[in-house]
């Protein structure tokens, strides 16, 4: 939630933004989404979770690289931020694939719709709470810790997914 106010931050223009930071976002997602489609017919749910996941956590870290390289006087000519978030927008979307299958696995065949949808409403709060408290800590700790934090975080709960995948087998 606070990479295009580091973009803002950081001078580039709205235009910019609007086209590298969203038109080219939503065209990699589409190809994380299509590359993650295909290579979930070859991997096990757990697997596509913990390497989906841990690739984004990867590319979130690009964010924090970027931003440590502005707070200290690397000037940026902004195809290092714009390569950035349309590599992690592949990742987003391979990670997002991944966990909608896995959230479609559990809905009850009988209630299917409802069950899916009341667990993508559960994940759009969770989210937006994140975003809150991304904004929070953007500002305690700047876009590099925050961006630091978010993909160690991302790394921690990679564990979860993995004893999930050991216990639920």
């Amino acid at each position: 939630g606070m990479v295009k106010p580091m973009m803002v931050d950081m001078g580039f223009s709205l235009s910019k933004i609007g086209f590298w930071g969203t038109i080219l976002g939503s065209l990699s997602s589409l190809v994380g989404a299509a590359l993650a489609a295909w290579l979930m017919r070859y991997m096990r749910r757990v697997t596509a979770l913990v390497f989906f996941n841990g690739l984004q956590a990867f590319t979130t870290g690009l964010y924090a690289l970027i931003a440590w390289l502005y707070a200290h006087a690397y000037v940026l000519d902004g195809w290092e931020l714009y390569a950035a978030n349309a590599i992690e927008h592949v990742a987003a979307a391979m990670a997002m694939v991944a966990l909608l299958t896995v959230a479609m696995d559990y809905a009850r065949a009988q209630h299917a719709g409802s069950d899916f949808s009341f667990q993508v409403c559960m994940m759009t709060i969770l989210g937006g709470i994140g975003y809150l408290a991304s904004g929070y800590l953007a500002h305690s700790l700047g876009y590099t810790g925050q961006f630091g934090l978010s993909a160690g975080l991302g790394l921690v709960l990679l564990l979860p997914i993995i004893w999930w995948g050991r216990y639920f087998k």
